[in-house]
């Protein structure tokens, strides 16, 4: 039976081993604690033709046999299972530690002669291997390694097990080094890192990767010199990966770049939605994603810097990020807002996801509009609804997550408006009014006793209220969104710095050049000169 397993075995890893191949983008790689005695390039079509299966039953305990990598996997392992002649069942664990060991437990009890267990870390390993052991189970570990330098009680442990037969996983080194050069690539020279468990043997590889990636760019650009951080470890949780990168920034302000990986802030591999809180949002230096994110400002004010346009940001401003767009925060002020997280390949629901949010799966993107208090009002229910169903990680939770998702990205849809619709905010408070009013402002001068005299407000209390809810005087407020505005057309186009000055509410150049110089610290010309040598 054990030499019947063990080709079965190999022959399904090394199915799966093209999944990792194809669906990560990484190259497949074998790495065996132990090797396996029978050489998976027999084929399947060979084992199956020498021995008799039909008896034989293969758990496979994986993180969601749904989900976009998962189904693909399950895809393979099905294929490889039919070819051979064997059963196989599966047990979806979503990523979740407790669940992983009961997984195995679970396929052991129900007469599985083996268990392929999928994505698992060192500490996971030990009950599963402990388990198979007693219960005379063989074991094959997929798209993880034991490491055998940080977990040696661990990889003994395994080296021992007459049932232990190996593991197959990706190329790390090379996926870290292809992801480090694309943010080289992008002009980042300042790189931090964050990691997901210290030790573990896959992330090990991956920084292996990272590192290489980046001593290969210096050798080969010795007048532009790259670095890279040593790893802030978050473990898998959002608050785990937000924390992460404000030590990351605190250690080194003049970051230009981070890597945020999706396990740093899903839980489990299979979650499509999170919440990131930022009460409040930090200074934070330029990054990228592996997902996309939805970012509404409740409070406060800051420069939000996307694809390398500033936006002077505060209550009402919304955001659509794409994975692929880089992004910072700096000069916040009591800036507080929340990012809706989410990864499009892993939503199941039957929606129009590219119809309620800009820019998903190439739909025309507009990144920025704005949200009046009714608006916020029935978002802010619905996210926290939303933040209850993801922090409860189970097949329910993701179901409920998702469908509030949809309602969120509705209620949006519903209330947002583009910052020159003023006709949008007639039914609005005043606050919201008078918000859209200064955005619509730009060009052409703003009396705000006229404003109130429209809209039959309180002059005196609109000015309190205002500066309660974005930590700005109005005029401070207006001035810095011209400077936005300014930035943006000295990088971007080829205008007269007194054109400029005059399409941002200037009238005399020389004063547009004294307020821009005190507040950027240079001049326009100076700035221009900067930005574009930095693009």
């Amino acid at each position: 039976m054990k030499k019947m397993f063990k080709r079965a075995a190999a022959s399904m890893t090394a199915a799966a081993m093209a999944v990792s191949m194809t669906a990560c983008g990484g190259s497949g790689a074998a790495n065996a604690t132990q090797a396996a005695d029978a050489s998976a390039a027999e084929g399947s079509e060979a084992a199956a033709s020498t021995i008799d299966n039909k008896d034989i039953k293969i758990g496979v305990s994986i993180w969601s046999s749904t989900d976009v990598l998962g189904s693909q996997c399950k895809l393979i392992i099905d294929e490889a299972a039919k070819a051979l002649g064997v059963q196989v069942q599966y047990v979806d664990q979503g990523h979740v530690s407790e669940k992983v060991t009961a997984s195995v437990e679970q396929l052991a009890a129900a007469g599985c002669q083996g268990i392929i267990i999928c994505n698992s870390s060192d500490t996971e390993m030990t009950s599963a291997i402990k388990t198979c052991n007693d219960n005379k189970v063989y074991l094959a570990q997929f798209f993880r390694v034991i490491s055998q330098e940080n977990s040696k009680d661990i990889y003994d442990l395994a080296t021992a097990s007459p049932y232990y037969i190996g593991a197959v996983h990706e190329n790390e080194p090379e996926n870290g080094e292809k992801l480090v050069q694309i943010l080289l690539d992008k002009g980042d020279r300042n790189i931090g890192l964050i990691g997901w468990e210290q030790g573990d043997a896959t992330w090990l590889g991956r920084w292996e990767g990272y590192k290489a990636g980046v001593e290969k760019w210096n050798a080969e650009h010795p007048d532009d010199q790259a670095k890279l951080s040593e790893p802030q470890y978050a473990g898998t949780s959002s608050e785990g990966g937000s924390k992460a990168a404000e030590a990351l920034m605190s250690a080194d302000p003049t970051l230009d770049a981070l890597i945020l990986r999706k396990e740093e802030f899903f839980p489990s591999a299979t979650q499509a939605v999170a919440v990131a809180d930022r009460y409040p949002q930090n200074v934070f230096a330029e990054h990228t994603h592996e997902f996309c994110e939805l970012v509404l400002v409740w409070r406060g004010n800051g420069l939000h810097v996307l694809n390398d346009r500033p936006w002077r940001i505060t209550r009402g401003d919304l955001f659509y990020i794409r994975a692929e767009d880089k992004h910072s925060y700096a000069s916040v002020n009591d800036l507080v807002l929340q990012n809706i997280i989410y990864c499009p390949e892993r939503l199941q629901l039957n929606f129009d996801w590219a119809g309620a949010i800009p820019g998903l799966f190439g739909t025309p993107w507009k990144p920025h509009w704005r949200m009046g208090s009714t608006g916020m009002a029935q978002a802010r229910q619905v996210i926290s609804q939303l933040e209850h169903e993801c922090s409860r990680h189970d097949a329910q939770g993701n179901a409920m997550a998702e469908l509030l998702f949809a309602q969120l990205a509705l209620t949006l849809q519903r209330h947002r408006y583009a910052t020159d619709n003023l006709a949008a905010t007639q039914r609005e408070a005043l606050l919201d009014k008078l918000l859209a009013a200064l955005a619509a402002s730009l060009s052409r001068p703003f009396v705000l006793e006229r404003f109130c005299e429209q809209e039959g407000g309180s002059e005196r209390a609109l000015r309190q209220q205002f500066r309660q809810q974005t930590g700005m005087t109005i005029n401070h407020y207006l001035r810095q969104l011209r400077i936005c505005h300014a930035q943006y057309l000295l990088q971007h186009t080829e205008r007269l710095i007194g054109d400029i000055a005059m399409q941002c509410g200037f009238e005399d150049s020389n004063y547009f050049s004294v307020v821009f110089s005190r507040e950027i610290g240079m001049s326009p010309g100076q700035w221009r000169q900067r930005s574009r040598a930095a693009a």
